[in-house]
């Protein structure tokens, strides 16, 4: 169900031409989907998602919203909602896991 999610998400982007989901400029729509994009493609879940499942609209939103002033300010402050890490299940083992850009990652 995921992939058939993101599939969606891919045909939205492609068909919209602008980049974003709603408009041509970032909405809270395309705020929602950059977040589930960026912890998919952190190191320890599945960083070539957008290779790997021919997804090459997402990849390119995901690389854009990434380096947005204000998005990649939020991504590497200690405001950033923490990661924890998840058993076989899904469910959260409530273990601080750093990722991309936190603050305390050495």
């Amino acid at each position: 169900r995921s992939l058939t999610a993101l599939r969606f998400f891919e045909e939205q982007l492609q068909a919209k031409g602008t980049g974003f989901l709603a408009s041509n400029r970032p909405t809270y729509p395309d705020l929602g989907l950059f977040y589930i994009l960026f912890e998919m493609a952190e190191e320890d879940n599945i960083p070539d998602f957008a290779t790997r499942f021919h997804l090459p609209n997402l990849g390119a939103f995901l690389g854009r919203m990434e380096q947005r002033p204000q998005l990649l300010s939020y991504l590497k402050s200690h405001s950033r909602m923490p990661r924890y890490a998840r058993d076989s299940s899904g469910a959260s083992l409530y273990t601080y896991v750093t990722g991309k850009y936190s603050p305390d990652r050495g």
